[in-house]
């Protein structure tokens, strides 16, 4: 009962930007035609996924889960249900998930996990570049596990470079990029009411020992001696790295830049620091008594968000930056 009446408490906060207005998603279908939209990235840009079918409503059809081999549709299940993350994922890293809209467009999911990176540097040889090859637009993000492959993030750029460079290669010459940034987790989350006030008092709470001076730079040699046991209870309050990703994620438009005129006019850095703020709203202990059944031991989860919850808002600034920043798809019939 106290989760669910926290996760309703966090319905009562919303995101408004300075200097602009966010328009609802009504009319995306629209807009994007008979375009193809992908997500590609971990259990959060899941989350993206569904928040954004969810929002589309009436205009978003019956999630269809691929095989990732062969893209062939291996079960249907619906989407119009309302469910916290960790029990929305469509089938896994193993299957690609695909809705279409009313006029015409589709949106897919592919999910990976630790694979991600090495996927993308080498996107030539993966199942699902048929798709990739296709999409009109992608939205990317590696999230939170980049660490497990380079605990110091001093290859995070590199890898960056790595990626642009295939996405260029690969990418149908039309095809727009988003990259979304990477929100962090918040410590103790199962009690937070409220937003918190900014953006520092999230981050304080993941600093290391010693004051604010270190929350925005990052020490590699530090981070890797923090993998010790030692160091990880005793100096740090960050021992998921979830300070690492959006320290880095500058390095997406610096590298989408360094290509070709053409392809970096059609990058974006979609920043969604402002959930930052969102201590509220996680999933938490919500899963412990959930579909797990209450016997089996659960993490707490301060780091995905319930439904309907803070993640809408990442779907709502994907919609608006795109309406901004791609034409609205040629309606069928009209002069060119």
């Amino acid at each position: 009962a106290n989760e669910r009446l926290r996760s309703a408490e966090a319905l009562s906060w919303s995101w408004r930007p300075d200097g602009c207005r966010l328009e609802p998603v009504r009319g995306f279908s629209e807009w994007l035609g008979e375009r193809t939209l992908l997500f590609v990235g971990d259990s959060l840009t899941a989350q993206h996924f569904y928040s954004l079918v969810w929002l589309l409503g009436g205009d978003a059809g019956t999630e269809e889960l691929l095989d990732l081999e062969s893209l062939r549709v291996q079960q249907g299940a619906g989407v119009n249900r309302c469910a916290t993350s960790m029990n929305s994922e469509g089938g896994g890293a193993s299957r690609v998930s695909r809705v279409r809209l009313r006029h015409g467009g589709v949106v897919y999911k592919v999910m990976r996990h630790g694979e991600l990176e090495d996927e993308l540097r080498n996107l030539s040889r993966v199942s699902w570049l048929k798709l990739v090859r296709s999409v009109d637009i992608l939205l990317l993000n590696v999230g939170h596990w980049h660490h497990r492959r380079d605990p110091g993030f001093a290859r995070y750029e590199e890898d960056a470079e790595a990626v642009t460079r295939q996405l260029e290669l690969q990418l149908k010459p039309s095809a727009h990029v988003v990259y979304r940034t990477t929100n962090v987790g918040h410590p103790g989350c199962e009690s937070a009411a409220r937003p918190l006030r900014s953006r520092l008092e999230a981050w304080s709470a993941l600093a290391p020992e010693g004051g604010d001076a270190d929350l925005f730079t990052w020490n590699s040699t530090a981070q890797l001696a923090r993998q010790t046991k030692s160091l990880k209870d005793s100096l740090f309050r960050d021992p998921h790295s979830w300070r690492g990703p959006p320290l880095f994620e500058a390095a997406w438009a610096e590298s989408a830049a360094r290509r070709r005129p053409d392809f970096a006019r059609r990058f974006w850095l979609l920043n969604v620091s402002f959930v930052d703020q969102r201590a509220d709203g996680h999933v938490a202990g919500a899963m412990r008594a959930g579909v797990l059944g209450s016997r089996q031991r659960f993490p707490l989860d301060c780091l995905h968000y319930c439904f309907p919850g803070p993640a809408d808002y990442w779907a709502l600034a994907l919609v608006n930056l795109l309406r901004r920043q791609v034409p609205a798809a040629r309606q069928r019939g009209a002069a060119a």
